[in-house]
């Protein structure tokens, strides 16, 4: 295979697949991966900690969003306030 300057090449590739009759029955074929194998530890083991480290992500994204919100809603009665001080009137409905 050679590569080219264009910065696109040809490649021919190929593949081979081999059937092999087996005595286990259509309807009992995956058996094997339903009713439990030797691994069905790892494989708990493995859909446990995917939960967990979903639930933990998740508790991060809601503490990070919380803490933004509780800084914005901070923000913004501060402005409030700073308003209705100055006039003496708090403006409502369309000017807001």
């Amino acid at each position: 295979m050679t590569l080219s300057d264009t910065g696109t090449s040809n490649i021919i590739y190929s593949y081979e697949i081999k059937w092999v009759e087996s005595d286990v029955a259509w309807s009992d074929r995956w058996d094997i991966y339903l009713l439990g194998g030797v691994n069905n530890d790892a494989i708990y083991l493995s859909m446990i900690n995917s939960l967990m480290m979903t639930i933990f992500l998740a508790a991060v994204v809601f503490v990070i969003m919380v803490r933004t919100l509780r800084k914005d809603l901070a923000t913004y009665n501060d402005l409030e306030l700073d308003l209705t001080e100055e006039d003496g009137t708090e403006e409502s409905g369309w000017k807001l």
